[in-house]
């Protein structure tokens, strides 16, 4: 895949809206039902699959309204860093109660969003040679 595709602040946005989805979807239908368990409660997980919800509405909003993509960009990259860091302290406070299942499934979701919450920084912070920002 071209190496410009994971440079664009719109692209981003639309990859973290998926995932963001994903992550929503997943959190309320297969860990909130308990199709997978988790040893977390349901509440919990219904407060995290809405909070991931919200972050794929956030996303759409800056893809449709933002003349500028870089921004949204920004804002997003500071919740799925702090939504990591709440998932990691959720799990820390349920540890007793915390499955092998629910401990893997937040470690994968960790070692996706992190990465991507960087990517999503340095991508709207950037600065092309010429001194202007890039889009």
């Amino acid at each position: 895949m071209n190496q410009q595709f994971f440079q664009s602040p719109k692209i981003l946005l639309w990859i973290d809206l998926i995932g963001a989805a994903t992550t929503a979807l997943a959190t309320f239908f297969l860990l909130a039902k308990e199709m997978i368990p988790t040893g977390i409660s349901f509440w919990i997980l219904c407060a995290m699959s809405l909070v991931a919800g919200g972050f794929a509405f956030f996303d759409l909003l800056g893809l449709a309204l933002a003349p500028d993509p870089r921004l949204p960009l920004k804002v997003i990259a500071i919740l799925n860093t702090s939504y990591c860091v709440a998932v990691a302290c959720i799990c820390w406070i349920n540890s007793a109660n915390l499955t092998m299942l629910g401990s893997i499934y937040f470690a994968i979701e960790s070692a996706v969003v992190l990465p991507l919450a960087f990517w999503e920084w340095h991508i709207a912070n950037r600065i092309v040679r010429d001194g202007s920002r890039q889009l």
